[in-house]
This record gives C-alpha cells, structure tokens and sequence, in this order.
C-alpha cells in the first residue's frame, strides 16, 4: 500500500553540507497582506516524488539514505564511459539509457528519471573547507569532470598542442567550440543545474531558511546492516546490462568531424563492501546507529498527493502532472488486487 512508501526526502542526504544542495535559489513570494516572503524550490518534492520513493524503497528493499546514495552512484559510474554519446543522444533519451542499465532501476518512468537527473550541479564548495562526501556526489562529480574532458570549451585546449595556427585550424577549433558548447547547453542548462537558478517550477515552495555553512560529520557506512548491503550487492548491483550498445555514433558523424570520438577515462571503481564498509564491522548488522538521516529542510510532504506550485501558464507541466497522477492511483489500484 503506497501508506509504506517513504516520503522521497526521507530516502535522501539533505543539506549541502553532504554535497548536494536540493533546494533552489529563493525567490519573494507575495503574501495576502500585501508583504512578501522568501521561498525556493525543494527539489525532493515534486510530481514524481512518491513514483521514485516507491522505486527505490521497493527495488532496495531499505529506506536507508546511504544504499540509496550507493545504488544511484553505481547508476552513473558505470555511464562515465558512455559520456562520448551525449553529443549523438538528446538528454532524454541518454538518461533513459542510464537508468534501463540495472534492473531495479528500470522500473523508474523514462519521465520521472530524466526530470531529476538534471539537477547534477548543485554542490556547493566553500573555500578551504574539506566538506564531507557520499558516493552519490563523487559519483556527479565524476561524471561532470569526464563531461568536461570530453567536451572543452576553452579555444587554448581545444587547439593541439603542435599544431600550427592557421585560418583553416582557427576554423576547426572555433566549430569544435561551438558544437561543444552546444552540448553543454543541453546538459547542463543554466536554469536547471546551475545553484543560483529556480529549477522548472516542478518542486514545492517551502519556507527558506540560511543553510548552515559549517561542515558535518563524514557519513559512517560501517553500521549499515550487513544483510541489506547484501541484498544489494547481489540481486540488485549484479544484474546489470549495457543499455547504450546500438547508441554509437553513427559513420557519417564520425566522418564528419574527422576523428574517432572522444574517449574519456575509465569508470571509477566502486564497491559497497570495499569502499564503505569497516573490516572490524563484519558481522555485525549495526541496525539504525551510526546512519545518517535527513538533516535539510522541513516544509510539506515528498509524498504528498498534491503536485506543487506550479506556474499556470505551463499547460504541458498541468498535463504532466494529472498523468502521473492517473500513473499513481493505477499503481495503488494493482497493488491492492495483488493483496487480494
């Protein structure tokens, strides 16, 4: 029943003290009496929010944020290599590709996926100050590092080193900028992923509050229950497939540009035991202590039935809102049959 789904906020690190920031920047809302009052976005809270919790929470089998952040890390670690094919795929249908890479994950909608997995760019780093990591943002960093290799935008490094500077090589580099700066657009639109934005009006407006700036404690992996890592690493991590084979770049645009495409380092290896677990731990299934919960904002429901704000003027955003509204009641409809 979809009361035992968890709220989706309650799935997730909050506050970007953990490297992500979920909430958008605060805009002056309008108030009755004629004041105003400063609201942003919270990015956890949105359309899709029970749709993802139940994906997650179900496919998991655990409500703990740390797997969460290891089974979504492991998503996107093993498409670095495939980074080559954003300039051949449009942003839909290569995070379509990503999530359709695992089993569990597949069961996410190709709609509900790509409507988060935009927001890559909201971590905050604050000068001098070492802030504490989970594998889901080393795993968005990584990715975005390999994004930015792959694709340059400075004319000084497209130009290689030894060539000699002509018309014709000024040419080159100038198209290469241009197309690159195309995907950059693609993937990484300002209004989207950049932490001053306002996100797609998706999201619930909730109460801002100054986050605090001062670093927390690192997360403790090692009290995680030992049967649930398990779980993970063997029915859920293992059953993997490539997605993206078929998704080359075609011969003409290989011909086109004149040279193989771009290869960018290699996945960065991860795995749950290694990584995050302490030796002396094994063996010990630790229950609740040590892990880590929400520590972001409060302020309405993840979970909730209700849509958000939304601006009227977005017909598509209604239209998209009342079919996952109809996606949802279908869910809990075959959901109750199964129990009967």
């Amino acid at each position: 029943m979809s009361k035992n789904i968890p709220r989706l906020h309650l799935l997730f690190f909050e506050g970007f003290n953990y490297g992500l920031r979920w909430e958008t920047k605060p805009k002056d809302v309008a108030l009755d009496d004629g004041g105003t009052v400063k609201k942003c976005h919270f990015l956890l809270q949105n359309p899709y929010a029970f749709h993802v919790a139940k994906v997650l929470f179900k496919g998991l089998r655990t409500a703990r944020p740390p797997i969460v952040s290891i089974a979504l890390a492991d998503i996107y670690d093993f498409v670095t290599e495939r980074i080559h094919l954003c300039r051949e795929l449009e942003p839909r249908e290569f995070f379509t590709r990503t999530k359709n890479c695992f089993d569990w994950s597949r069961k996410f909608s190709d709609e509900a996926f790509y409507a988060r997995a935009l927001f890559l760019d909201t971590a905050v780093v604050f000068a001098g100050i070492k802030t504490p990591k989970q594998p889901l943002t080393d795993a968005f960093d990584h990715f975005k590092d390999l994004f930015l290799e792959a694709y340059l935008i400075e004319h000084s490094k497209v130009l290689l080193e030894g060539v000699k500077v002509s018309p014709e090589t000024i040419e080159q580099v100038n198209d290469e900028v241009s197309a690159n700066l195309e995907v950059h657009e693609k993937y990484f639109p300002w209004d989207l992923t950049h932490p001053d934005a306002l996100g797609d009006g998706q999201d619930k407006l909730i109460p801002w509050k100054q986050a605090d700036q001062m670093p927390e404690e690192e997360v403790d992996f090692s009290a995680l229950p030992d049967e649930e890592l398990f779980f993970y690493d063997t029915k859920c991590k293992s059953k993997r497939s490539d997605a993206f084979l078929g998704a080359g770049p075609s011969k003409a645009s290989v011909a086109r540009k004149g040279k193989e495409p771009v290869k960018v380092g290699a996945v960065r290896e991860y795995d749950a035991f290694r990584d995050y677990r302490d030796p002396a731990a094994d063996g010990d299934n630790g229950g609740d202590e040590g892990v880590a919960g929400p520590s972001g904002p409060v302020g309405g429901e993840a979970g909730d039935d209700e849509p958000g704000e939304v601006s009227m003027g977005d017909a598509w955003v209604e239209d998209e809102v009342l079919r996952v509204k109809k996606l949802k009641i279908a869910e809990e409809k075959e959901e109750e049959e199964e129990e009967l």
